[in-house]
């Protein structure tokens, strides 16, 4: 299978983001590597996300299914199980990704097979008061550190703390197939990457 044969299934979950999800869907379209399908779960907005979404709907990469509100967890749930792809990205309706992200990561999985989640730094942007300054090195980043499958620190890097935000990783399918889901809890993230690093 050539590399760009790989599908990326990108499930992005919204609820009343009509102010940004055109920001989120434009940041896939300029993927340097274009083999993806993206899957969009409204998760009960009545604001008019629906109505922007649409506009991208001639593009038959992209899927959209709106739900009665149940939470990003069911949301995120919901776009897992109507996906095909290889490897799995999660997006936030009011998040962005850099552009050279699934080209880089696809090949970091496809040259690592013994890893299922490659992730990177995440940089935020904002407007007011900002309440992450404890997570950010001198950039405004997350700064990364590197674990691995056998590196006994791993869980203790994560019960310490949430290593990474929900989009700054890429997931090989296996790891949904083998069972792990998002619970309908908060910091749902977290508790997901604790839970498949045990």
């Amino acid at each position: 299978m050539s590399r760009d044969s790989i599908i990326v299934s990108v499930v992005v979950t919204c609820y009343n983001q009509a102010k940004f999800i055109k920001e989120s869907i434009n940041s896939i379209l300029k993927q340097t590597y274009s083999n993806w399908e993206c899957i969009i779960v409204d998760d009960g907005s009545v604001d008019n996300t629906g109505m922007i979404v649409n506009d991208y709907l001639s593009d038959i990469r992209i899927k959209y299914i709106y739900q009665q509100n149940s939470g990003v967890s069911a949301a995120r749930n919901a776009g897992i199980a109507q996906s095909s792809g290889e490897y799995v990205q999660f997006l936030d309706g009011d998040d962005i990704l850099e552009e050279r992200k699934f080209e880089l990561q696809v090949s970091f999985l496809e040259q690592n097979p013994i890893v299922d989640i490659v992730y990177g730094s995440t940089r935020y942007f904002y407007d007011g008061v900002f309440k992450k300054k404890y997570l950010l090195d001198s950039n405004g980043m997350i700064p990364t550190i590197e674990i691995h499958q056998y590196d006994q620190d791993q869980p203790w890097a994560l019960v310490y703390r949430n290593l990474t935000t929900i989009c700054a990783p890429l997931y090989r399918r296996s790891i949904f197939t083998a069972g792990h889901t998002f619970k309908n809890i908060i910091f749902e993230d977290w508790y997901f990457h604790l839970e498949t690093a045990l």
